[in-house]
């Protein structure tokens, strides 16, 4: 028999916080969002790492937002590297542009929009537990920052959330 080789540290924490959210060892699949940045590969690695020591299924949605000419070489990153790991993986194309025009949102707030709306119809349809999100300390400062820009409160300034229900599909 093998030994089991040691946690890395981020492996670690992100079992520890699978815990804390009850997302371990439980049935159902988990929907991880991959952008194929470093944030969002390192968690897809991790989970991999995991998946048998917490029993977890893990699923991949990729959002080709369709913004930049060389988007397609994203998609076509994260399902190579989701079929290496043996992770199943959907790709779904948006349009952006076109959301962003016909709700007048600036190109961030269009994408995020669609790419929620995207996980939550994925989650729905595959009988997700969860979906999973990748943000990085900037992410959070940033969101920190947005809030206290657009007048929040004391009870607004805050970063993201462990946890937060989906929008609607």
């Amino acid at each position: 028999m093998r030994p089991v080789p040691p946690l890395h540290p981020f492996e670690r924490r992100l079992a520890s916080a699978l815990h804390a959210l009850h997302l371990a060892g439980r049935a159902g699949p988990l929907l991880l969002a991959v952008s194929g940045g470093p944030d969002s590969t390192a968690l897809l690695a991790a989970l991999a790492a995991l998946r048998v020591r917490l029993s977890l299924q893990i699923r991949v949605l990729h959002v080709d937002h369709g913004l930049r000419p060389d988007s397609p070489r994203d998609a076509a990153y994260v399902r190579r590297l989701c079929q290496r790991l043996g992770v199943p993986t959907t790709v779904v194309k948006a349009d952006v542009k076109r959301y962003r025009r016909d709700y007048r949102l600036s190109v961030e707030e269009a994408a995020r929009q669609v790419r929620y709306a995207a996980l939550a119809r994925a989650a729905i349809e595959i009988g997700a537990r969860a979906v999973l999100t990748a943000h990085t300390a900037d992410d959070q400062a940033e969101t920190v920052l947005l809030h206290l820009l657009r007048g929040t409160g004391l009870r607004g300034l805050s970063g993201m959330a462990a946890s937060s229900p989906l929008p609607p599909t």
